[in-house]
């Protein structure tokens, strides 16, 4: 009896496919466009998971510069004992430190130089003298009202740590001294790293000249430099595309806050990453669906999802932003928000989101929509993810501007065509509890919502 030539056949048939699919897919089917945003959207993840690491230290640097208290106990520092002024200052900085968990809290009072700690006195800095001291005076040369800097920690065991400095000045501008707040980069260097292993790249911040900041690796900060890379403007604060060499690219972004320079780089042609891994078991399965063994491939294919950004309490794990337990933490909701920073307050909604039937659908909304507010709100504010659709926007401009960015905001969110957005805005009321002022701008969007929704109200 002859052999039934077929299962012959369709080995060949089925090794020549996959063969002539390989070949296909290495010289055509890499989407070199979808490549590049591919990188900028890991830029971003990353980029945002650095900054939810330090907008919680900016915000309380400033928030202790501006503390009334803190300026008066400054102001009558020659009015105290050595003891009465250190027991003053201990007591004020180790509860913050206690609170938020940082490495250090610091004080200097510019009248008579000392180095206040939450565990005392540290010493008398003398900048003239002791060059580790000359931070101070360089800080203040700077003119600006907080800087970001990163070094070792004298009070810490020299442990590498990023500083914030804010200066505290009186009613009429006069510098009192400086104040501060120093986390360890190790939380840092552990996102760095995790980056850096899973798409083959390496993550640097450094100064204009390319000198490394921060980085995954402690032997590189200050020793290291970056170059070949062209740095955009100081004014120009998006991601801007590099290629080099035989399929090396780089991505360079400046951070305002930090007065640093964001730089991903990778010397790799493509990266072996999911979307590959994807593809190519995509055709397999096209063909074993043909050979009736579905089954059997769909198992294979089965590739487990995630975005790699690990939940933290205080931040939104799907779209990277503070969420309403960061916003509790650090201004509490029954409180009263005790700094002129924030003009005014709004809120705003996905219209008719609880229609959507399909999860897919609802987080490529989101990460749309919320992509849209950073570009509208991200340089006038400070945003947060409030609940499943709704979203908070602390400004720092005031509430006529405010208006103008919510108008323009729904408008390109309509321009896109697949959802619009409600928004309620007022005006901050320092004598007001927050919640009184939240609940304002909340009653403002369901008037919104009522009338049809896509719009603004402000009252």
């Amino acid at each position: 009896m002859r052999r039934n030539p077929f299962r012959t056949i369709a080995a060949c048939l089925l090794i020549g496919v996959i063969g002539l699919s390989i070949i296909c897919y290495v010289f055509f089917g890499v989407d070199r466009d979808q490549m590049k945003n591919n990188r900028m959207l890991i830029a971003e993840m990353m980029d945002n998971r650095v900054m939810e690491s330090l907008s919680e230290p900016l915000t309380v640097s400033k928030m202790i510069s501006q503390d009334e208290y803190l300026k008066e106990i400054l102001k009558k520092e020659s009015a105290y004992s050595e003891d009465e002024m250190v027991t003053l200052m201990r007591n004020y900085l180790y509860e913050i430190k206690k609170h938020f968990d940082y490495s250090t809290v610091y004080v200097i009072s510019d009248s008579s130089k000392k180095y206040y700690s939450y565990a005392g006195l540290n010493k008398v800095i003398n900048p003239e003298n002791n060059s580790f001291d000359t931070w101070y005076t360089d800080f203040l040369d700077l003119g600006k009202q907080s800087s970001v800097e990163s070094s070792t920690d004298e009070v810490n065991l020299n442990e590498l740590t990023v500083f914030v400095d804010a200066r505290v000045e009186d009613e009429s501008g006069k510098l009192l001294g400086v104040s501060g707040v120093g986390i360890e980069t190790a939380n840092i260097m552990r996102i760095l790293s995790s980056y850096e292993e899973q798409y083959g790249v390496r993550i640097d911040y450094v100064t204009s000249n390319g000198l490394v900041q921060m980085s995954s690796r402690t032997a590189a900060v200050h020793s290291s430099y970056v170059s070949g890379i062209n740095y955009p403007v100081v004014t120009d604060n998006s991601y801007h595309y590099q290629s080099y060499g035989v399929g090396g690219f780089a991505i360079v972004k400046y951070i305002e806050d930090l007065d640093w320079y964001l730089v991903i780089r990778s010397e790799k042609p493509y990266e072996t990453n999911n979307y590959n891994y994807v593809y190519f078991f995509s055709l397999i399965l096209i063909l074993f669906v043909a050979l009736t063994i579905l089954f059997i491939a769909g198992k294979q294919l089965k590739v487990e999802s995630g975005g790699g950004i690990t939940q933290r309490k205080n931040v939104d794990g799907q779209t990277g932003l503070p969420n309403r337990d960061y916003f509790d933490k650090v201004y509490g909701e029954r409180g009263i928000l005790n700094t002129t920073r924030y003009k005014c307050i709004a809120e705003f909604a996905i219209d008719d989101f609880e229609s959507m039937e399909q999860t897919a659908l609802e987080s490529r909304i989101i990460i749309s929509v919320v992509r849209a507010a950073r570009e509208s709100f991200g340089q006038h504010g400070e945003l947060m993810r409030w609940n499943k659709n709704s979203f908070v926007v602390l400004f720092e401009i005031p509430v006529d501007e405010a208006e103008t960015a919510c108008k323009e905001f729904c408008k390109s969110i309509e321009d896109r065509g697949e959802v619009t957005v409600s928004i309620g805005l007022t005006e901050i009321d320092l004598k007001e509890t927050l919640m009184r002022n939240y609940y304002r701008a909340v009653q403002n969007l369901y008037l919104v919502k009522e009338l049809g929704g896509n719009n603004v109200k402000r009252g």
